[in-house]
Order: C-alpha cells, then structure tokens, then sequence
C-alpha cells in the first residue's frame, strides 16, 4: 500500500478559455441570478442591485452574502480537490501546471480520454513522458478485431517513480471523443507495507438519497457520495514507526492511496485511518488502513 501527501500546484495554461461567466466588474450593478468569475471561482448574485461588493471577499457562512459561491470554473476544476467536477473540452485537452515541490507520484482521478500523455518538464525540455492508453479501440475489419490489442477502461491511473522537483512544470493532454480530468494530484509517495489481496481488502461505496413531495408525487434523488477503500498491510516492526511519523503529518489532510499501478480499483483519495495498534508491535504486523474518499 502506496499513501500519497499531495503537493500545490498552480496553474500555468489550459487549452481552453475561462469563459464560464463575465469577469466580474465592480462598477456593474448585477441582477439577482447574474453570473461572474472573481479569482477562478464563479459566484452568483444573490440580490438584486448589486454593486461595488467583491465576490472572492463575501463570507459564504453568512446568510445575508450577495454573491453565492458555484465552483471553480471549468479550465481550474481538475485542481478543486473535488473528483466528481471535471475540467472537460475538445481534443487535445492540454492542462499545464507547476509544481512547488518535489513529487514522486502523479495521480489521475475522473480519467475520460482514449490516450493520455503525461510530461515532466523543465524550461523547455521534456525530462519525462508517460502515456496512458484506455478505452476502446476502432476497428473496421475482422481482421483487425481479432488482431488489435484492446485497452481497458480506465477512470483512475497512478503514475510512479517520477522525478519531479520544485518548479517542474506538469503538462497533461488528453485526447478522445470527449476529453476530461476530475483531479490531477503530484505527491510525495512513501509505501506503508504489503497490500494483501484477501476479502478483507475492498471497496465500499454509499449512496445518499433525498426525497421531494411535489403536488402529491414523491420524487427521489440519488447520487454517490463517498468511495471507502480498505487496504489490508503487512508491515514489519521496524518500519511502523515511520508509518506513524507519516499518519501525524497527514491528519486532516486528504491523500492518495493505492495498492499497485496495475489496480486501478484500488486507487482512493480520501482521509485516511488506522485500525487500533497494540504497544506491542510483533515482528511482522497485519493491519487494517481505510482511506474515506467523498465523491
């Protein structure tokens, strides 16, 4: 088992514009239900006479704020920390971002594309390129059905042993029909352990409802909201005080587990939680970690 700690990383470039909404203008009075983009985030007016109140500055707790927040806009999405929203556009979707850290590890969530190339670069040159093929493959003869290797469907993808560095730019271009990226995460992997395949390893998925009464029709609402994945870890005794040095630094935080690059199924980004340790550590130890992943 692979844990991940996410590093920032900003935004150089996107193929596509920020069009999502009119910049917002402090000397435009907006309507109730007017649409802007403040600092990468689309917001919507909340009252009628609008003027003169920043959108990136209004308390979203209160419940007087003029300006609502929607989201990021649509080119800044695949780095909101939010798998279901996506950045999408036509192919090749091209997304560039710089990293402020060192990163061994990139981890793509919300995958849509037939292939994907990952490039490592610094100034202008390539250091390291990685490509992801997925999805179907066309074909218009028998010949080639029973002769093209077909790709798996892919929706998450871990790449390791990259040797990124503070500064390094990270340029991803998606190509297929209808290109698009939930979550690009960098991170400084370590490994805790074995993953073992038993039963006790698995994925846990929950489904939240809600339910309206409309003039006497009862309507109900569905959607997954999270995605548990449980690891099943071999440790040795000598390698669990760092894995508990690591669980400190990550409290709170969300990372990216996974189990091997080939399970794609196992690949979670989420808080992460141990089951209970003995003080007494034997020499090799089997335990439980559960990454809660939202959706």
């Amino acid at each position: 088992m692979y844990v991940g700690k996410p590093i920032a990383l900003s935004l150089v470039s996107v193929s596509e514009a920020e069009d999502d909404a009119p910049l917002f203008n402090p000397a435009t009075t907006y309507a109730l239900g007017d649409f802007v983009i403040d600092a990468g985030v689309v917001y919507v007016s909340s009252i009628d006479g609008n003027l003169g109140f920043q959108p990136s500055e209004e308390v979203q707790e209160l419940e007087g704020a003029r300006w609502i927040t929607v989201g990021a806009t649509n080119i800044r999405r695949f780095l909101d920390g939010i798998r279901s929203s996506r950045t999408t556009g036509d192919t090749p979707l091209v997304l560039e971002v710089e990293a402020v850290d060192g990163f061994n590890s990139i981890g793509l969530l919300g995958l849509e594309a037939t292939r994907t190339t990952v490039e490592v670069i610094s100034g202008s040159t390539v250091l390291e390129t990685r490509e992801v093929l997925a999805g179907p493959v066309p074909v218009d003869n028998y010949w080639d059905l029973r002769n093209t290797v077909f790709n798996p469907i892919l929706r998450r993808k871990v790449l390791q042993g990259m040797a990124g560095f503070a500064g390094a730019r990270i340029r991803v271009t998606l190509e297929g029909p209808a290109p698009a990226l939930g979550l690009l995460l960098a991170c400084r992997a370590v490994k805790f352990g074995d993953t073992l395949f038993a039963p006790t390893t698995r994925i846990r998925r929950k489904t939240f409802a809600t339910y309206s009464t409309s003039f006497g029709i009862t309507k109900a609402t569905r959607r997954p909201t999270a995605h548990d994945t449980t690891y099943t870890v071999r440790c040795a005794q000598a390698g669990f005080h760092g894995i508990d040095l690591i669980m400190d630094e990550i409290d709170g935080l969300e990372v990216l587990t996974w189990a091997t690059e080939n399970r794609p199924e196992l690949i979670n980004y989420g808080y992460l939680s141990l089951d209970e340790m003995p003080v007494e550590i034997p020499k090799d130890y089997v335990f439980q970690a559960v990454n809660a992943g939202v959706i």
